[in-house]
C-alpha cells in the first residue's frame, strides 16, 4: 500500500476532522500534516487500545526502533515512510525521545475516564493516588 493511502486511511478519513485538516492547509503541507497525523495517531493508539501495559510497552518499543530506523534513512513503516518522504525533517533524535517519553508517560500514568474512575481508584488506594 502507497505509504500516503495508509496515512490518510489512518488518521485522515474522508468528513473526518483530520480529513478537513489536511484540506485546509497549502498544497505543499498536506502530505507532511497527514504523515504527523498518522503518526500521532498511531501513538494514541498504543495507550487507548492496550489493556495491558506491558503490550504497550512492546509496541512503543518497536515506534521507538521505527523512528530511529527513518531518521537513519531506512523506515519500514508506511507512516515513516511517508514521514520521510514528505518531511524528512519534521522528527530528530531528540524530538523523537521527547514524543516517544510522552507516550511512555500515559501508558504508566493512565487519565481517568471520569470522576467516578478517579473516586473508585482513591478509595482502592486509601487515597494516595
Amino acid at each position: 500500500m502507497d505509504p500516503f493511502t495508509y496515512c490518510r486511511e489512518k488518521a485522515a478519513p474522508e468528513g473526518s476532522g483530520g480529513y478537513y485538516a489536511v484540506l485546509m492547509q497549502p498544497q505543499a503541507a498536506r502530505a507532511a500534516l497527514l504523515a504527523l497525523l498518522a503518526l500521532e495517531r498511531e501513538l494514541a493508539e498504543v495507550v487507548e487500545e492496550c489493556s495491558e501495559p506491558a503490550v504497550a510497552e512492546r509496541k512503543l518499543a518497536y515506534w521507538h526502533d521505527e523512528l530511529a530506523r527513518g531518521i537513519g534513512g531506512a523506515p519500514s513503516h508506511p507512516v515513516t515512510r511517508a514521514l520521510a518522504e514528505a518531511a524528512p525533517r519534521a522528527l530528530d533524535a531528540a524530538g523523537a525521545r521527547t514524543l516517544l517519553e510522552g507516550v511512555h508517560h500515559r501508558i504508566c500514568h493512565p487519565q481517568y475516564r471520569d470522576a467516578a474512575e478517579l473516586d473508585a481508584d482513591c478509595r482502592a488506594t486509601a487515597g494516595q493516588v
